[in-house]
């Protein structure tokens, strides 16, 4: 079970992440504004930690819970019978972003039916549309006495609301951080460190060990999940998905590196993994747009957002980087931004816009790219 941290861990991560430096780039031109999410009962959505583009329903869904608030329940201490305040999925529609001018956004929050009670601290989402079927995978977060472990909850996405179809919990879950759905039955899951808690998990962390990897889970027959590690040799594990390609494309955050491995690699038992692509800084999650281009929410500091994680300093800056098929790298948003929730954890492109969220800040960043006028152009 994952622990929520001592005083000797911080200090080790610590001393890791100091060996990420912010870069000082300048971001093309793009005018954002950072707009509030509120859900139909006035709630001001905090923590949007990843979102996923459902086209065919012309919105965006959306993972949120609000870490600073769980973090002081678990702090005050969280006893048996005690819960923590609950996140939960919303849709938010498109058609809200053509107006103008926009100075709030509304999201419905998304029901979901299981035999056996859920709470949801929705942590990385995946949508698979294909052929009438839809899937939606998630990572949730699960909270103890002890303190934070993970799951996975495979939904039925083919109505307004979800139905749980698949569960699959226990230590290989306990670090889980995204997924990626790739067909009606199939996930691919990170785990960004391979112990769960206590002296191993913390030791992991001081000597940066390239433990963390990708796992393989099938839901069966009554959601009976069988699970396998496809890859298990990257820095923290982070945000995944499938390119244009068909390439299983995933960021490990500490490596400051995307990775690529095919399909067909996997069947014939090859896990080396090609980088696309390194980073100043850590990437977390990653979205496709139409053009096939990756776009990635990098943090320009990991040291920076640990600071944040532990209450040492505000929320730090954001960068959102573009990388096409060819591996040519656009940085479409940065520190000199304004407009953009700090910390971006995630970033996709729709209705013309980019639109980037955090785990860390509210609501929801909405970019447009500005034509420069044409004495700039010269």
């Amino acid at each position: 079970m994952r622990s929520s941290g001592t005083a000797c861990s911080r200090v080790v991560v610590l001393a890791v992440a100091a060996a990420f430096m912010p870069f000082h780039g300048h971001a093309g031109p793009m005018q954002c504004t950072h707009l509030p999410v509120v859900s139909a009962d006035g709630e001001r959505i905090t923590g949007i930690e990843d979102m996923a583009l459902d086209g065919a329903n012309n919105r965006v869904l959306l993972s949120a819970y609000d870490r600073h608030a769980v973090d002081e329940a678990l702090a005050s201490g969280i006893t048996e019978g005690v819960t923590v305040p609950e996140g939960g999925l919303y849709w938010l529609g498109l058609e809200q972003l053509e107006v103008s001018p926009v100075t709030s956004l509304s999201a419905t929050r998304i029901a979901v039916f299981a035999e056996t009670p859920v709470r949801l601290l929705p942590h990385g989402i995946g949508l698979f549309d294909h052929d009438g079927v839809r899937r939606l995978g998630l990572v949730n977060r699960v909270v103890t006495p002890d303190g934070i472990s993970g799951e996975v909850l495979f939904f039925d996405a083919a109505g307004t609301d979800f139905q749980l179809t698949g569960r699959a919990g226990g230590d290989a879950f306990c670090r889980a951080n995204d997924v990626v759905v790739v067909d009606s039955a199939t996930t691919l899951v990170t785990y960004d460190q391979a112990n769960c808690d206590g002296w191993a998990l913390w030791a992991e962390r001081a000597f940066d060990r390239h433990s963390a990897g990708v796992l393989r889970v099938t839901f069966g027959t009554a959601g009976v999940a069988d699970t396998r590690t496809v890859f298990d040799s990257v820095a923290f594990a982070n945000g995944i998905t499938l390119d244009t390609r068909g390439r299983i494309v995933f960021a490990a955050s500490r490596d400051s590196a995307v990775y690529a491995l095919t399909g067909e690699a996997l069947l014939q038992g090859d896990r080396d993994a090609t980088v696309m692509v390194r980073f100043q800084g850590g990437p977390d999650n990653i979205t496709v747009n139409e053009s096939g281009a990756l776009i990635v929410a990098v943090h320009p500091s990991p040291f920076a957002l640990f600071l944040h994680m532990n209450g040492l300093t505000g929320v730090p800056t954001s960068r959102v980087v573009a990388v096409a098929p060819d591996g040519t790298t656009t940085l479409l948003v940065d520190a000199d931004t304004p407009g953009v929730p700090g910390a971006a954890t995630t970033a996709l492109e729709a209705a013309g816009k980019l639109i980037v969220s955090s785990a860390w800040d509210h609501g929801l960043g909405v970019c447009t790219p500005v034509m420069p006028s044409a004495a700039d152009r010269g």
